[in-house]
């Protein structure tokens, strides 16, 4: 990426060093801030819990990337915060985005989706890989728009009260 964009920030000044067994024998270095800087990211095999890798997140240097492509980009920009925001915090990092530019917000889950919208997230939000049986009637009720990939997908969203995107 930083071939097309040079411009942007946020890419660590040092490595984080371990065991494939998770027990740490360095730490990460580097200026990142953020609401969830000094947490531990979950436990791993072979360590207790809070003995994993330390994950902080600048979040000023979401901002200021999506800034600038928000700046670049010829329509809307979708800020993908799956997977919990890639492991930053989908919500801290939802935010921060929608403040610098992104319009729109993508998730694989509804229960992603769901998430968001129960933190008062209101932004477009597209939702594109559930299964046949996901709660359709929910993400219509929330404003989800949903891809789908066959016709199977197409009737059971269609089959939702409401109309869905």
């Amino acid at each position: 990426m930083s071939a097309l964009c040079p411009e942007l920030t946020g890419t660590p000044t040092g490595t984080p060093t371990g065991s494939q067994t998770g027990t740490p024998t360095g730490t990460p270095t580097g200026s990142q801030t953020g609401t969830r800087a000094g947490t531990r990211a979950g436990t791993q095999a072979g360590t207790q819990a809070g003995a994993g890798p330390l994950l902080e997140v600048d979040l000023a240097a979401v901002g200021a990337n999506t800034r600038l492509l928000a700046e670049r980009a010829a329509g809307d920009l979708m800020a993908v915060v799956k997977a919990d925001g890639f492991g930053h915090g989908a919500v801290d990092v939802a935010r921060t985005a929608l403040a610098h530019g992104a319009t729109w917000l993508g998730v694989t889950s509804l229960d992603e989706a769901f998430a968001l919208r129960a933190a008062g997230l209101r932004a477009p939000a597209l939702s594109w890989l559930n299964p046949v049986d996901a709660d359709w009637a929910t993400a219509v009720a929330s404003g989800v728009d949903v891809a789908v990939p066959g016709l199977e997908h197409l009737a059971a969203a269609a089959a939702a009260p409401g109309r869905a995107r």
